[in-house]
Parts: structure tokens; C-alpha cells; sequence
């Protein structure tokens, strides 16, 4: 039908699927070479199992499943989400920070060793530094939940770290970057 968006419907398993588990979809893009990828997480909901995985899978355009990838563990109700970078992708994801190629190969990984960080977005500039945006809970009553904005090089070194509380219950949610490098 004209001005229709629906191309296709399919049903994709992206994780086990034995005996009771969960899998959330985070986000998709085009990918960088046609069709598209996603980002999200499977968890087996065994007691005792930390079992939650991230992982990116690439579809064509018609819905057809070319790669599933796996990587690490993430926390359970963190929020992911993918994102282009030169030659790949950024995967964001509680306190993760997951940079692919093109095949969803990781080059490398970040994990900020804190609890209390919650990335839920990311965006690089033309020179392939890289933002990411999300909150920092705090450890006293009048600063409960800082926004956080981190800078990372292209290699996933942090450069820097800036919170934002001008009340308690502070957060970022979206981060864009324009093409003079502005964010």
C-alpha cells in the first residue's frame, strides 16, 4: 500500500530460547552496508544464572537473518542501544561501552567499574571521539541522580567526565553530534 513503512513481518528467536528466558530489543539501524542491525539482550531467568547477554544481529532488507553476535553480560533493565561509527558501530548499555566492525567483530570493550553509571546513548564526532550520555546515582539526599556526559577517543580511553544536577533526579536520554563537531 502507498506511504506504507510495513515491508515485512518476521518472528526472529535472538537468544535461547529453552525452558523460561527473556529477550529484549534494545534499537536498530541501517547498517553501514545494507540492511540493518540490533542490539539487545537474552537472559536464560534461571535463579542464580548470570546468564543476561548482550548481543547485535544483522538482518537484510527483507528481514532474512545474515549474523547473531554475543558479547558480554549486562545488567538486567539496563537500557542498550546502537549507533554508527566510522567503519562499525558503538553498542551503549548500563556501565558498557562496546565498539564493532562492520561483521559486529568487537574491537573492544570499556565497562566503567562502578554500578552506579547508566549509559543509554552515544555519538562521535568527525574525528571519531565518541559521547555518551546517561546518569550517575549519587551518594547523598540532595544529589540523588546526576546527568553524566563522558568523552571517550576513538580507542574507548576516557577523556573526560561531566555531571549535570540542577535537581535531584537528573538525566540524559539523546546526543547528537553535527558535522562541525558540536554537541
Amino acid at each position: 500500500k502507498p506511504g506504507s513503512a510495513l515491508r515485512f513481518l518476521q518472528i526472529m528467536e535472538f537468544g535461547q530460547t529453552n525452558g523460561s528466558s527473556q529477550q529484549d530489543l534494545g534499537n536498530m539501524i541501517r547498517a553501514n552496508d545494507g540492511g540493518f542491525i540490533m542490539t539487545g539482550r537474552s537472559d536464560q531467568l534461571v535463579f542464580g544464572n548470570p546468564g543476561i547477554k548482550l548481543f547485535a544481529m544483522k538482518i537484510d532488507s527483507l528481514g532474512n537473518k545474515l549474523w547473531t553476535k554475543t558479547y558480554r553480560h549486562i545488567q538486567r533493565g539496563a537500557k542498550m542501544k546502537i549507533v554508527h561509527a566510522a567503519g562499525g558501530y558503538l553498542i551503549v548499555g548500563g556501565s558498557q561501552l562496546l565498539r564493532l566492525d562492520n561483521d559486529g567483530n568487537l574491537l573492544w570493550e570499556k565497562e566503567v567499574q562502578t554500578d552506579n553509571h547508566a549509559y543509554v546513548n552515544a555519538a562521535v564526532d568527525p574525528m571519531g571521539q565518541i559521547y555518551v550520555i546517561g546518569s550517575l546515582a549519587g551518594d547523598t539526599a540532595s544529589n540523588v541522580v546526576s546527568a553524566v556526559l563522558l568523552k571517550f577517543d576513538s580507542q574507548g580511553n576516557q577523556l573526560w567526565e561531566k555531571r549535570y544536577s540542577p535537581s535531584i533526579w537528573d538525566y540524559f536520554t539523546d546526543i547528537k553530534v553535527t558535522a562541525d563537531g558540536n554537541h
